[in-house]
């Protein structure tokens, strides 16, 4: 989406202004009301059943109103159209490296999974060191590779701790 396709000059979604022309009084729909018509070009509306002014759809980007309770009542109206996947699993390992001391042995076991997302994180409430999430959407094959994980922590002379706070 290029964002020139939202400047003012563009033309509001025909469905959108014509939402916000019943919503509003005969005089009240003025040029900054009528921006919240504007859409990028294809974009799908998302209906908005509290203050009428749709958000929308591209891709698979959705954009919605910020105030919680109205953006709350369009997700109502989008989760249907929202596909899901197998779950995404992850796991942290917290040790007492520095990054750089297990970088070398962390990109060696990205590269033999990569099909698994695997990231360091800073841990500032366990002091210094790495929290290390593995993320990934195979139950046993995130184990194995947990495991691995813990064996080259160990290797490199500390001892890595489960993070209880991942899920």
């Amino acid at each position: 989406m290029h964002l020139a396709r939202l400047r003012p000059e563009a033309q509001p979604h025909p469905e959108a202004h014509r939402i916000l022309a019943t919503h509003y009084k005969p005089g009240d729909l003025n040029e900054a009301r009528l921006r919240m018509a504007h859409t990028p070009e294809g974009a799908t509306l998302i209906t908005n059943p509290v203050s009428r002014a749709p958000g929308f759809q591209i891709g698979n980007v959705f954009v919605m109103a910020g105030v919680p309770v109205v953006m709350q009542a369009m997700l109502d109206g989008v989760l249907p159209r929202l596909k899901g996947g197998k779950p995404v699993l992850s796991r942290a390992i917290v040790c007492n490296l520095a990054e750089g001391t297990i970088a070398k042995g962390l990109g060696a076991l990205q590269d033999r999974y990569p099909d698994l997302d695997i990231g360091p994180t800073l841990v500032p409430p366990h002091g210094y060191g790495v929290s290390l999430v593995l993320r990934g959407t195979d139950a046993g094959a995130s184990r194995r590779r947990r495991d691995e994980l813990k064996s080259l922590i160990r290797e490199l002379g500390d001892e890595p701790q489960e993070d209880t706070g991942a899920s």
